[in-house]
């Protein structure tokens, strides 16, 4: 079962729910954008349409049951306030889109709804530090 929480008191802009073509939940938006927008666990944030990566809220044990982008998934990690997970699968190389700009570059190809961090991403602009690229280093 989905929860949704409804903001706008609004009549012309209230969402309702509708299953697509493969049975998954949708929100339909009635008001003037029109656009589908699937439904994605409260926990979890999509902060300009265009990103390829959802932002987490509210930390997420591994092996817990959310729902991303309309489809129903397990976690295999755990993904901790602030840390990304994918949206779509992203391809080795691929920038990484957060608040409608690139943030980096996926350093591996990074399937949805797994997680996006320092371990399978890089900065494009600024040097990363972590333990293996110190270790790549020496």
């Amino acid at each position: 079962m989905v929860a949704v929480t409804v903001f706008n008191s609004r009549p012309e802009l209230r969402p309702h729910l509708s299953p697509d073509r493969d049975g998954e939940l949708i929100c339909l938006c009635t008001g003037p954008s029109r656009k589908n927008v699937k439904m994605t666990d409260k926990r979890f944030v999509l902060l300009h349409a265009s990103d390829n990566v959802l932002v987490c809220c509210a930390r997420v044990t591994a092996g817990e049951s959310v729902m991303l982008e309309g489809k129903s998934v397990t976690l295999h990690t755990e993904i901790n306030v602030g840390h990304k997970v994918a949206r779509v699968n992203i391809a080795k190389g691929a920038r990484i889109i957060k608040y409608g700009a690139p943030i980096g570059s996926a350093t591996d190809d990074i399937a949805f709804s797994r997680h996006v961090h320092l371990h399978n991403m890089k900065s494009d602009y600024i040097p990363s530090h972590t333990r293996e690229s110190k270790q790549r280093e020496e």
